[in-house]
């Protein structure tokens, strides 16, 4: 696969693009799942959609996209339409705000039950009276008709609205900010429409329809047959994630009814009635290529254990059968006996570094983490969890973080939907994916460098002050703010668009108040991102737009904690040319993860503690995501730098290290002001 420099003409990362979206459509015609791993900033969201655009017009058939940002999908798609200068009328748009805004969020989502208190902020329903009586919105008799065949039918002023609706949302022509959907909904509610029934009508009827990754578990939301789907996930690494925070909403019981129903493989008593329904034969045949399988791992591991050649079990795909249906539990309880009786062999062999390639070394590693799981007694499974709720009972659990959580979610999603396609700056190894779906999936993988300039784009400044850890956060406070503005005021005459990240709202706060004063005296224009929790009504987009308006010198301040990504949203359009890392975001790990972590490094002498390796890991992915917006095309790229009293740089992959520099000398802020001068000079030659 040929890569691209930014350097390249636009053209060039189009050509890339649309290499790989065919080589993912043609995948596709053989396989059920696809998979496509490309680092942040390659265009899987333009792709997505283009993707999605081929389907309709080509098979005739209808996509979903579930994406963890679905108001920054929908405008990404209209720039789409705006580079292959269609008409909104060639394909329909259909979206769902999802969790990300919670003024839209459907009232599916929250309480139902007669006399329950909303929230004015949570509901969708704050625009609508709802008449709590009745359980229902006040305005649906003003959208529906009468019953046609069992189906309610729209009256003339419900299809207007629709039609109305649907153009506003597809436009091309028209990017819609918080605030325009804000009135949008405000002007349904004047005519006495429901804008609840009105959005899910649009989204229902749309051949295109964008949502969050939370209406994936809704089945009562997304009631209509997708068996002949397309079903695009994007950053699937953030899926189960978004699916363990769903359970911190409260779910009406109906929803857990339909929940419960979807995953109902998932009761442990049904596994054993279904292996006990299977003809006798058939039990025979499977319980002796579990058998064989057996055999076959045990001299796997005793080659591994003696250094000798290994062969790949041959029941690999047994194992994948049997992970991949509701027998996976009673599967297991086999291969445990294996490993507990070469429980020794067996970690030699997931700690040997030199083997970590070795692909069947995952599958390993996933037996382990599924033992631990079942054996751990303050977490419990994604249904488990269902059923607590369910019985009341909303004393604090721990979810198992472990590939399986979600299995049987995933199973669902299989026998749903027609066609999958994941996609991921990081998604599980192949072995795993292909566990989790219990199907053969078709993997394409962009070059993590894809993208890079080939230039030293970025640089590292190390310095004792620069440390915002919770312990040094408060810790020359002057200094930090003297340092971090000088440096900004001799970035400005460089690029006067700046923006800066900090590693938390915590360790921002003490600095700002100093270092607002120092850049206000020297004529710089600041923008915040204000936290929500200070002020519910603040918009991200607005303050963005603002930003891009105003002339001269001007800096953005944001934080996103570990979720920098989030914030590098703001750096998709033309405007920011340098970003400022300052400080590292440090992970949200369990405490039950870091017991068990250091329990195994110290009986296997690994010379490196828990922290230290969730901290490696999260830095990285946090790192990428973030200057991976400023990597994407000749239009978008930039310079950045971190500042930092600790050790990034190694915490970074060779590919990364090659485009940066790292300083510790002084006078700091001339260094970083030339290493940025010299980027930019560069690029244009």
């Amino acid at each position: 696969m040929a890569l691209y420099e930014i350097s390249a003409a636009k053209e060039t990362r189009s050509r890339v693009q649309n290499a790989i979206a065919k080589n993912v459509f043609d995948a596709l015609e053989e396989s059920d799942i696809v998979a496509l791993e490309a680092p942040t900033g390659f265009g899987k969201t333009f792709l997505a959609l283009g993707l999605a655009k081929n389907f309709v017009l080509e098979k005739k058939k209808r996509v979903l996209i579930a994406t963890a940002a679905t108001n920054h999908t929908v405008n990404f798609w209209k720039d789409h339409l705006k580079q292959e200068g269609l008409n909104p009328s060639n394909v329909d748009l259909g979206f769902l705000i999802g969790k990300g805004n919670p003024t839209y969020k459907p009232c599916v989502f929250l309480s139902d039950e007669p006399g329950s208190e909303i929230d004015g902020q949570e509901s969708i329903y704050s625009l609508c009276d709802r008449a709590k009586e009745s359980g229902d919105c006040v305005h649906y008799e003003n959208v529906f008709g009468e019953q046609k065949a069992g189906q309610k039918t729209l009256k003339p002023s419900g299809e207007a609205a629709v039609k109305e609706l649907h153009s506003k949302l597809s436009d091309p022509h028209l990017d819609l900010g918080e605030n325009d959907l804000v009135q949008i909904i405000g002007n349904l509610k004047e005519k006495q429409l429901c804008p609840y029934y009105l959005f899910k009508k649009n989204f229902s009827s749309a051949k295109i329809q964008v949502c969050d990754y939370q209406y994936l578990i809704n089945p009562k939301y997304l009631e209509e047959d997708t068996s002949e789907f397309l079903l695009v996930i994007d950053e699937f690494d953030k899926f189960e994630e978004r699916l363990r925070e769903q359970f911190k909403i409260s779910l009406s019981q109906s929803q857990l009814t339909h929940v419960l129903s979807d995953l109902r493989p998932t009761n442990r008593d049904l596994f054993l009635r279904d292996f006990e329904k299977m003809e006798i034969n058939k039990r025979r045949e499977l319980a002796y290529e579990l058998e064989l399988y057996a055999e076959s791992l045990k001299t796997f591991l005793d080659h591994a254990s003696k250094g000798l050649p290994m062969d790949v079990p041959k029941g690999i795909e047994v194992e994948k059968a049997f992970f991949g249906v509701p027998l996976y539990r009673l599967a297991f309880e086999r291969f445990n006996q294996v490993f507990k009786a070469n429980e020794s062999d067996f970690f030699k062999l997931i700690s040997d570094s030199a083997k970590k390639h070795d692909p069947y070394r995952h599958v390993l590693a996933f037996h382990f983490r599924l033992a631990f799981s079942v054996d751990q007694k303050n977490a419990i499974t994604f249904v488990d969890s269902v059923s607590k709720r369910k019985r009341g009972d909303q004393t604090d659990v721990f979810f198992v973080r472990r590939p399986l959580v979600f299995t049987e979610f995933f199973q669902s999603l299989a026998r749903r939907f027609e066609k999958i396609v994941v996609m991921s700056a990081t998604l599980p190894f192949q072995e795993m994916l292909e566990i989790q779906f219990g199907e053969k999936v078709d993997w394409f993988t962009v070059p993590k460098n894809a993208g890079l300039t080939g230039q030293k784009q970025g640089i590292i400044l190390k310095h004792p002050a620069l440390d915002f850890s919770s312990r040094k956060r408060f810790a020359d406070i002057g200094l930090k703010a003297q340092m971090i503005g000088d440096l900004i005021l001799e970035l400005s005459e460089v690029k006067r668009e700046i923006v800066v990240f900090f590693n938390a709202y915590g360790a921002f706060n003490p600095v700002k108040d100093p270092l607002f004063s120092l850049l206000e005296k020297n004529g710089v224009t600041i923008f915040l991102d204000e936290e929500k929790k200070l002020d519910a009504s603040h918009s991200r987009d607005e303050q963005w737009e603002k930003f891009k308006q105003s002339s001269g010198k001007k800096v953005m301040f944001s934080t996103m904690y570990t979720k920098y990504a989030r914030g590098s949203n703001m750096l998709k359009d033309n405007g920011c040319r340098i970003l400022l890392l300052i400080g590292i975001p440090y992970p949200q790990v369990y405490d039950f993860e870091i017991k068990k972590f250091d329990e195994l490094a110290k009986k296997h002498k690994w010379k490196i503690d828990a922290n230290t390796w969730f901290f490696v890991l999260t830095t990285r992915k946090n790192f990428i995501q973030a200057i991976g917006r400023l990597t994407r095309s000749r239009e978008d790229y930039g310079f950045f730098a971190v500042l930092s009293n600790g050790a990034i740089d190694k915490t970074l992959d060779k590919e990364h290290r090659q485009m940066l520099d790292i300083k510790k000398e002084t006078p700091y802020t001339q260094i970083v002001a030339d290493s940025a001068k010299s980027f930019f000079e560069s690029v244009k030659r």
